[in-house]
């Protein structure tokens, strides 16, 4: 697992899901009160719709550690009730003018030939800088 995914699980955990459910006991802890979690605390934080997901899927996966340790009888959490959609936002881009002009003004061919490779290939900006010639 990368440290950056762990970071975000670590972060999710700290921020969202203890500070609901911590006051609880296991056995306290049912599909009803996962509904009240998406609904109180998930969806008016007006999250991105992954973010939310992501949070979901997280809270899934420390309940069926739950359940694989035998303190749990069941994961609470409802694929069906509980699973926030994930809609897809389209992404802006940069009209073709604009591109021009941007590549006509920056100062190096080297600059140039990163701003093509994200253009063409679709890649982070982070990515393309770690290509190596």
């Amino acid at each position: 697992m990368r440290p950056s995914t762990l970071d975000s699980y670590n972060s999710a955990l700290r921020k969202w899901i203890q500070p609901f459910f911590a006051d609880m006991h296991l056995e306290e802890i049912t599909p009803r009160t996962v509904t009240d979690f998406m609904a109180k605390k998930l969806i008016p934080a007006n999250l991105a719709s992954k973010t939310r997901r992501n949070i979901y899927n997280l809270l899934s996966e420390v309940f069926e550690v739950g359940v694989d340790n035998q303190l749990m009888v069941e994961n609470p959490v409802r694929p069906r009730v509980h699973r926030p959609a994930v809609i897809q936002e389209e992404k802006p881009t940069l009209p073709i003018e604009k591109f021009w002009t941007l590549i006509c003004e920056l100062p190096t061919r080297r600059d140039k030939a990163l701003v093509w490779t994200i253009a063409l290939t679709g890649c982070r900006v982070g990515e393309a800088l770690g290509l190596r010639q």
